[in-house]
């Protein structure tokens, strides 16, 4: 029944296709990339920015949606909203769709599924194997255009972000020093570093003010749309105008200005800390600088290292076991902060200590030009360029790889496409081996630097 339910809705969809494919602007001859990758960038008469990948011989394919809006952007008095809306949106009725909770997914979407809201952006993803996919799309299409908002979806909704809030701000500590670096780079203080729990607003919205939100703000102009996998034998575009390219518009979200990162240094207390720990934020420099290519190869030249220094045993700043990562620099998310964990540092000069002593390790040492090559190379596939051989065989068998092409595919729309990312990716492959030093120095300058240790309360 369900295969004849699938050959039913590719039948619809291929007579759709036929009588509307003239509408909408058509996308330009896709690209092919050196890995043999075809690759198609255009945006529909409503504003939603589409990219898609054929990866031929890919076991599945992977669908993201992202929204130009986060947790940033939430209103005084409805902190959470960015995240309720996201859960929202992700879990509830969708026309002839049912509502479905986080469980249910692992089920629907054995292959993987995601649903995250980052400081900037709400992203969703499915993946789905390829005979599925066109069905998988049109389900996706139909939540954009709207859901349907219960009463005990919104309370499970609530829940779900009273959790995630408070573990952003007062659970774990190596989660919470992920999101309090940032507060602290801010400026915001202690009351405001504290805030762990939904507005008092968003507490009392009802159901169909939820759906409201939504509907205002989820919606094609501030979407990008990401197709990842094995698309043959499918005409993606059209398909793709028939499902989004009727859906209304909407109003593009008109985001306030934001506060800048500067250096500080501070402490807090947290009751689930067992043991002193801190991070150093790392302020890059903007997006659009010409010199952000150099400084995000350095930045994952010194992330494997520090990586390395930091858990190797008999190290002075790290446990024989030091488990966690202890780098993250999310360039499609934050591009503005790089986060280092030194193991061991109690207060803020011994972090920056840490760093410094790790940093002095790299001075001497000479970088061979294959290993440089490989690094470059091995990083082209997240900036739009073509994958490595080894890349390639993973993305074909492994539905992971395709999760996070797709959403950094994503990512790059809504930080200016490729009018952006093809500069970048062309300075990123011209760099020269060398020239590291001067992004060493810019680490270990204390005004680029948010301290942060944390400790257990007294």
């Amino acid at each position: 029944m369900r295969q004849t339910l699938l050959l039913l809705q590719l039948c619809l969809f291929a007579v759709a296709i036929g009588a509307r494919a003239a509408q909408g602007a058509a996308p330009g001859p896709p690209h092919q990339l050196a890995d043999s990758t075809l690759v198609q960038n255009w945006t529909l008469d409503n504003g939603l920015r589409v990219s898609t990948r054929h990866i031929p011989k890919a076991d599945a394919v992977a669908i993201t949606v992202a929204y130009d809006l986060g947790s940033d952007d939430d209103p005084p008095g409805r902190e959470g909203l960015a995240m309720l809306m996201a859960e929202l949106g992700y879990t509830a009725a969708a026309g002839g769709i049912p509502e479905r909770s986080r469980e249910d997914l692992d089920s629907q979407r054995p292959h993987g599924w995601s649903v995250t809201t980052t400081r900037r952006s709400i992203m969703f993803t499915e993946i789905a194997i390829t005979p599925q996919f066109p069905g998988v799309l049109q389900q996706v299409a139909q939540r954009m255009r709207g859901v349907t908002v219960t009463r005990e979806g919104m309370q499970a909704a609530l829940a779900t972000v009273r959790v995630q809030m408070k573990d952003r701000l007062a659970g774990k500590p190596e989660v919470s020093l992920y999101y309090l670096v940032r507060e602290v780079g801010l400026g915001h203080d202690d009351p405001q570093l504290r805030r762990d729990a939904p507005g008092r607003e968003l507490e009392r919205m009802s159901p169909e003010a939820a759906r409201q939100q939504i509907q205002r703000l989820l919606v094609p102009a501030n979407a990008a749309l990401s197709v990842v996998g094995n698309l043959a034998d499918l005409d993606v575009p059209a398909l793709i105008q028939n499902l989004f390219g009727s859906l209304p518009a909407g109003t593009k979200f008109a985001r306030g200005t934001r506060d800048s990162l500067r250096a500080v240094s501070k402490s807090v207390t947290l009751a689930a800390a067992q043991d002193p720990r801190g991070v150093v934020g790392i302020i890059a420099p903007p997006l659009t600088d010409a010199r952000h290519p150099a400084f995000y190869l350095c930045t994952m030249l010194l992330g494997t290292h520090f990586s390395r220094i930091w858990t190797e045993v008999g190290n002075s700043n790290a446990p024989p076991k030091a488990t966690g990562s202890l780098f993250h620099y999310a360039l499609f998310d934050e591009p503005d902060l790089v986060r280092l964990y030194p193991p061991g540092a109690a207060t803020t000069d011994e972090l920056g200590a840490a760093l410094k002593d790790g940093i002095d390790q790299l001075y001497a040492v000479v970088m061979p030009q294959e290993v440089f090559e490989q690094m470059r190379v091995g990083l082209l596939w997240l900036l739009g360029g073509p994958m490595s051989e080894e890349q390639l065989k993973r993305a074909r068998r492994d539905s992971s790889a395709l999760h996070i092409l797709a959403r950094s595919t994503a990512g790059r729309e809504l930080f200016g496409g490729e009018a952006v990312w093809g500069p970048y990716r062309e300075r990123f492959a011209a760099l020269p081996n060398g020239g590291f030093q001067t992004w060493m120095d810019y680490y270990a300058a204390p005004e680029h630097q948010v301290r942060l240790t944390m400790g257990p309360s007294r």
